[in-house]
């Protein structure tokens, strides 16, 4: 492993880390624990970036959206009108994304510097990010404490977070990494081959936040029981996509919790295990050509696609708080993990 300071911002320097081996190379910075790499092989054995990634370091500063390949929380998506009901009383948290509270608002740990370790354990490389930041502006109940590990082991790389509010309140994290598997963005995500073990999802509300749990109907745009191309899938149309212009969906997964993606063309097969009850997503909708990414490309919608595990977003308003309330004794926790292969 390796760290480099590659810039600073407001007086904060700005590392860069390095974890790899044989398989895989990974580099993430200390600002929103952001991965800009991961190389993995293709079929000829060519390593290649698999991640969006800025060209230069200030976009991660400068760019409003879209939360480029960074950790999200203490809650991760969408809040309904940025309230919900704990211990009977309503809580309102802000709006940063109207009328809904999205990703933890300003002081969301996507925004934040964390202090980063690099650790070994045997085989493993070890990441450590941690952190401690007051969520109160935004609403939430006070401080929160990180501990995030981004672990480099074979060809698998592993995210384990945990997280404990010093007072009783909610959380849901998640990595909001976008992939794209034919390498340095060669091509768009249209004919990646997507399979997901879902036969439920969150329906969109018309003002954009995850609602009431449905039933996936077979051989819809939202059914990847069986390997199904993105583009072929999108091309059947849904009412959906004309309030998120694309895939922005949560899907409730079933038993086996494993999504796969693949590309042909470069051969590349990612496996994500995880144990959380859902994954949203994200066809990156809203890319757009002022997005400089990946050798002086510019940004277009399906361009590269989020899988970010996670609990049902916006769940304590659609089945309530059970299992979705943390403090420092009841910590908040998740692993996730991504396997690269051949096929």
């Amino acid at each position: 492993m390796k760290s480099e300071e590659l810039y600073n911002y407001q007086g904060n320097p700005v590392y860069e880390y390095t974890m790899r081996n044989d398989e895989l190379e990974i580099r993430a910075l200390n600002y929103g624990a952001s991965v800009t790499m991961i190389q993995a092989k293709n079929k000829n054995g060519v390593k290649e970036n698999v991640v969006v990634a800025y060209d230069d370091i200030e976009s991660y500063f400068t760019q409003p959206g879209p939360y480029l390949n960074a950790m999200v929380g203490p809650t991760a998506g969408r809040i309904a009108y940025g309230k919900y009901m704990l211990d009977g009383k309503e809580h309102t948290l802000s709006l940063n994304s109207p009328p809904n509270h999205l990703h933890g608002g300003a002081t969301g740990i996507s925004k934040q510097f964390f202090h980063a370790e690099e650790l070994k354990d045997g085989d493993k490389q070890i990441l450590r990010f941690t952190l401690d930041v007051d969520h109160s502006k935004d609403g939430y109940s006070g401080t929160y404490t990180y501990q995030i590990d981004y672990i480099l082991e074979g060809n698998t790389f592993t995210i384990k977070s945990l997280c404990a509010p010093q007072n009783k309140g909610i959380a849901n994290l998640t990595s909001h990494m976008y992939f794209n598997l034919s390498g340095d963005l060669k091509d768009s995500i249209n004919g990646h081959e997507l399979k997901i073990p879902s036969s439920k999802k969150t329906k969109v509300d018309k003002d954009n936040y995850p609602g009431a749990i449905v039933d996936i109907d077979k051989n819809s745009a939202f059914d990847f029981l069986n390997y199904k191309t993105i583009l072929q899938n999108f091309a059947k149309g849904d009412e959906e996509f004309e309030i998120t212009r694309g895939y922005d969906t949560a899907f409730l997964l079933n038993e086996g919790n494993t999504i796969t993606l693949h590309d042909k063309e470069s051969g590349r097969l990612m496996n994500v295990t995880t144990d959380q009850k859902s994954v949203v997503v994200y066809s990156a909708n809203y890319f757009d050509s002022q997005l400089i990414i990946n050798e002086n490309k510019k940004g277009y919608p399906f361009c590269s696609i989020a899988l970010e595990t996670q609990d049902i977003p916006n769940g304590i308003n659609i089945v309530g708080d059970e299992g979705r309330v943390f403090d420092t004794q009841h910590p908040y926790k998740q692993i996730t993990t991504y396997e690269f292969s051949i096929k």
